[in-house]
């Protein structure tokens, strides 16, 4: 009877299952970074015109008073 010492080697389905996954955390990564930056894009050219918060908007007073209290 032969016995083996030690744990068993990785099959290389498991290899192949690992780098499977690997491939779908990069790809899931990709697609979301593009899909923020598109709607990062979008939200910045809704309102070319508008600043971040323009001194005349009440709610930019509002908290410019609050702040410097």
């Amino acid at each position: 009877m032969h016995t083996r010492n030690g744990a068993q080697a990785i099959t290389p389905r498991v290899w192949r299952d690992l780098a499977g996954l690997a491939a779908e955390a990069v790809a899931i990564g990709v697609l979301f970074s593009v899909l923020l930056a598109l709607a990062v894009l979008m939200m910045t050219r809704a309102r070319p015109d508008d600043g971040l918060a323009g001194a005349s908007e009440p709610v930019a007073t509002a908290l410019t008073t609050v702040a410097s209290r």
